[in-house]
Parts: structure tokens; sequence; C-alpha cells
């Protein structure tokens, strides 16, 4: 358990740093024309990953992918996204399509850190 703890610390300041990093403000130069949504689903210890893309404004399906994977970090609050992360990576990695913008079922700036 003291490994755990000790590699939580480490990610609690991984978080942090990130934070530090977010930027509020819109840099966009020209609105987004290839938007993303990606969602995780659990069967057991497998996770299903999906990602649909839809060109914007019309939401025409352009283009989707899924990953399955077996998960290796635990389920803990507040760290999700090292549980989750992992397989929405690759799911996105897997994409052809350059997207603008991708939606994510996350905390975002109301997260702790």
């Amino acid at each position: 358990m003291d490994t755990l703890r000790g590699r939580l610390e480490t990610l609690k300041q991984m978080q942090r740093e990130l934070a530090s990093a977010v930027r509020l403000e819109d840099t966009f130069r020209k609105p987004p024309q290839l938007v993303a949504g990606v969602d995780i689903a659990f069967l057991g210890d497998e996770a299903v990953t999906a990602c649909i893309v839809v060109s914007y404004p019309s939401m025409t399906e352009v283009e989707v992918q899924f990953f399955t994977s077996r998960l290796d970090f635990p389920y803990i609050p507040t760290f999700l996204v090292y549980r989750e992360g992992p397989a929405i990576r690759k799911v996105m990695g897997r994409l052809s399509a350059q997207v603008d913008v991708f939606l994510l079922s996350a905390q975002g700036i109301a997260h702790p850190r």
C-alpha cells in the first residue's frame, strides 16, 4: 500500500503541473470542422473505448474507432485519467481524421487538482 500511496503523491503532483498549463481562452482561428466524442464502458476488468468523429455543424459521421483493453490501474476517485487515459489515447491514435475538438466525459477545471 505504501508503494501505491507514494505513486499517488507523484500523480497528484503531475496533475497540479498539468492544471497550471490550462488555458481558458478561445484560441481557435476558425470554427472547428471535425469534432470527436470519446467514451469508455467497462466489462469487468476490460475497457471498451469508442470514438466517433463528425463534421461540424452538419454532424455527419466521418469516422468511428473502437478499442478494447484490460485495465491496469485501480478505480480511485480523482485519478480516473490514469485508469481510462491509456485506452482513450489508444482509440484517439487510431483515427485518420485530423480532429479539431475532442469531447470527453471528465471533470475539467472542476477537478480538485
